[in-house]
């Protein structure tokens, strides 16, 4: 047995161990001030989220937008709620930061807190499709 070490990812839903070397990982993208302070450029997504605001007090901002297909929008129809949103949120955080099974939970227990299953449903007012405020639901 070589003492050579594998990097792997733990899936903590079936506690399974995959090499990162079979796993195909989409990157990150990476995040800059609007401020547009040198120093606050190309920030990793979880430094973003860590540090909340820039350091010269801009808001983080995509460095770049990812690109849907039509296909893709159409097989996310009949997605619930929490499925769509990690779909999306996917979309700007690659699994070399958070796994996508664990991106999906942490969205799905967030779900959880709403008091509509729906998260956000909407109403019709005079015919007319309207959200409902989150607070309000």
């Amino acid at each position: 047995m070589s003492n050579k070490q594998t990097a792997v990812h733990i899936n903590r839903r079936t506690s399974t161990f995959i090499p990162k070397s079979t796993m195909t990982t989409k990157k990150s993208i990476t995040y800059s001030s609007t401020r547009g302070c040198p120093t606050q450029k190309h920030i990793s997504f979880r430094s973003a989220v860590m540090r909340g605001l820039a350091h010269d007090r801009g808001l983080f901002v995509p460095d770049s937008f990812p690109t849907v297909s039509t296909a893709e929008l159409e097989s996310w129809r009949d997605l619930e709620y929490h499925e769509l949103a990690t779909e999306v949120i996917g979309k700007f955080v690659g699994e070399d930061e958070v796994p996508k099974d664990v991106l999906a939970d942490i969205v799905k227990r967030s779900c959880g807190a709403f008091r509509s299953e729906e998260v956000t449903p909407l109403i019709k007012v005079d015919g007319h499709y309207i959200l409902v405020s989150l607070y309000a639901v």
